[in-house]
C-alpha cells in the first residue's frame, strides 16, 4: 500500500507534473464481530493491531491503529463495514 500518493499538475503551458501528498497507512473491510465482544475496545482504543488476510494469501499488519469515523452496521447480515488507520502498515 502506498502512504504517498500522486496528484496531476498541470500547468497553462500544457505542462504535466505532479505533487505528492502523504496519508495514514489502513485497512477497511466486512466484519462479523461475536455478539459478546467489547465493542468500546474497537471504538476507543488507537493503539491496536489490525492484521488483514486478503484473498490473494497476502497479510497486511497494521499498528498502533485506531478505528476512523464511523462503524456501519449490516443487521440483516451481522456484519460491520470498519475502516482502520495507523501510524504503521506493512506486508509479513
Amino acid at each position: 500500500m502506498n502512504t504517498a500518493v500522486k496528484d496531476d499538475v498541470i500547468g497553462l503551458d500544457g505542462s504535466v507534473d505532479y505533487k505528492e501528498t502523504h496519508r495514514a497507512p489502513y485497512t477497511k473491510g466486512t466484519f462479523k464481530v461475536p455478539k459478546d465482544y467489547p465493542i468500546s475496545k474497537i471504538t476507543s482504543a488507537d493503539t491496536m493491531t489490525i492484521t488483514s488476510e486478503l484473498a490473494n494469501g497476502q497479510v497486511y499488519v497494521l499498528s498502533s491503529a485506531w478505528l476512523h469515523g464511523e462503524a456501519n452496521h449490516n443487521a440483516e447480515e451481522g456484519t460491520v463495514d470498519m475502516e482502520f488507520h495507523g501510524q504503521e502498515g506493512f506486508y509479513q
